[in-house]
């Protein structure tokens, strides 16, 4: 939420744009970066990066291989923490230099070390409360709200629809989120009262239009960081509305409360207090599910359908007990198991039939990003692979060969642009896939031949546990 603008618009009044920051509760992910190589974390879309615990050392004898690893208990201090949640912290990507220079000193002299980092992705949430209306901020419990952004004012005609809507480019100062941020960092959940005495003053005094609003605008955070809507056509219960848009993750939904006046928008963010994800796509949009960087998504549920009237708003929502059957679930699974990222579009004919006729629907997805974990083993050895009680090896990458000097030190090592073919990671996975744990000799004849004659290699695994 940083370099995240959104944008909003005006009634005789206006609306109040927040960005908020919860810290989560969730499975978190970790970098692993040997000395002299650079750590390069990501969060997917509209997710932040918080940093939970950093150590530059080395704690075993078997990450980095090295011949200088006679200290596993080397543990670096605040300052390496520091280094890396100054570059870090608050941002969707970031990229930190493992040395002795970069993280401020050498913890254990004379043993090759590595950075460990342990993180999460924050997700953003965004409020969206009309003038003289009363906006609530929560996260889960035993999670902090932190205000990103905030803005009262008005930026288009369609949301908080209203006669006096002129100006369209009015936007508060930092007073407006000053009451805001007062109001709610640190706290699990907060009001706020939308008005222009609670606001520090009106940004644009009499803006008057007249509107007969025919649509509605459903906003939720683009690709882009930026605040855009979709566009349905407009209830006919609903005069005005009230609109909370919160994103966890890759979620996205919106609810609809009829009301009049100006807009008050919270951007926010929580973090994530499970490992499921859920995307919520309204009919004839397409649903986009990412992970980070080095984790593949894994389908829990999909239901092409609407199981109560308020998500995704329309006319039609007579059917609230409209459920899907495999045949929808396969579609998404077919698109997006084990990528980084994926797309589908949300129609009958992409969904393979229409499970209530007649019913505006919408394709609800529960989803998990599983992270990878990373085997190095050196030529002659045999690697180790293995997940928790009850989960399974899925080999997701499998290279043996040579890419750098400082993996497995050794006299051979001329050529750093060796990779094996598909016949040596078919050796891992038919030794590992679906496996609560493996072991796999690294050899050339295991390996089905030698990549690159004359140099000593290593077996670089990435796999994930599901």
């Amino acid at each position: 939420m940083d370099n995240k603008q959104t944008h909003m618009f005006g009634f005789a009044g206006l609306l109040l744009v927040l960005g908020s920051v919860c810290v989560k509760n969730a499975a978190s992910l970790v970098s692993v970066t040997c000395e002299h190589q650079t750590a390069r974390l990501s969060c997917s879309t509209h997710h932040e990066i918080h940093i939970v615990s950093v150590n530059y050392g080395r704690t075993d004898g078997h990450t980095c291989p090295h011949p200088s690893m006679s200290n596993t208990h080397c543990y670096s201090g605040t300052a390496a923490a520091n280094v890396v949640k100054n570059a870090c912290e608050g941002r969707e990507s970031c990229s930190v230099l493992a040395s002795n220079h970069n993280m401020q000193g050498d913890p254990c002299v004379g043993t090759f070390k590595y950075l460990r980092i342990t993180y999460e992705c924050v997700a953003s949430l965004v409020s969206v409360t009309c003038e003289h209306k009363t906006a609530h901020l929560s996260c889960p419990v035993g999670k902090e709200i932190h205000i990103a952004h905030a803005n009262y004012g008005r930026t288009d005609r369609t949301t908080c629809p209203h006669s006096a809507m002129s100006n369209t480019n009015c936007h508060s100062g930092p007073a407006a989120a000053n009451v805001v941020k007062n109001s709610c960092d640190g706290r699990n959940s907060c009001s706020v009262l939308v008005n222009n005495n609670n606001m520090q003053g009106d940004p644009c005094v009499g803006t008057f239009n007249v509107a007969r609003p025919y649509r509605i605008r459903f906003p939720y955070l683009s690709e882009t960081g930026a605040l855009e809507s979709r566009i349905r056509k407009r209830p006919p219960a609903y005069d005005f509305i009230l609109e909370l848009v919160y994103q966890t993750m890759d979620n996205k939904q919106t609810h609809m409360f009829g009301f009049a006046g100006l807009l008050l928008v919270l951007g926010s963010v929580c973090v994530k207090n499970a490992a499921s994800l859920v995307s919520v796509t309204c009919e004839h949009q397409t649903a986009r599910l990412s992970c980070s960087t080095h984790h593949e998504i894994h389908i829990v549920s999909v239901n092409y359908g609407r199981t109560d009237r308020r998500t995704c708003p329309h006319p039609s929502t007579s059917n609230t007990h409209c459920y899907s059957g495999t045949a929808a679930a396969n579609v998404v699974k077919n698109v997006c198991e084990g990528r980084e990222s994926c797309s589908v579009f949300a129609n009958n004919q992409n969904m393979q039939g229409d499970p209530c006729v007649g019913t505006f629907k919408y394709l609800r997805i529960t989803y998990e990003c599983v992270a990878s974990l990373v085997s190095v083993t050196c030529e002659h050895k045999t690697a180790h692979l293995s997940c928790p009680v009850g989960k399974e090896i899925h080999i997701a990458h499998a290279n043996y060969g040579r890419t750098d000097v400082t993996t497995c030190p050794h006299s051979a090592m001329s050529n750093t642009n060796c990779h094996s073919g598909p016949a040596a990671a078919n050796v891992v996975k038919n030794s590992c896939d679906g496996r609560n744990s493996c072991s796999v000799l690294v050899n050339n004849n295991n390996m089905q031949g030698d990549p690159c004659v004359g140099t000593f290699k290593y077996l670089n695994v990435d796999y994930h546990c599901t």
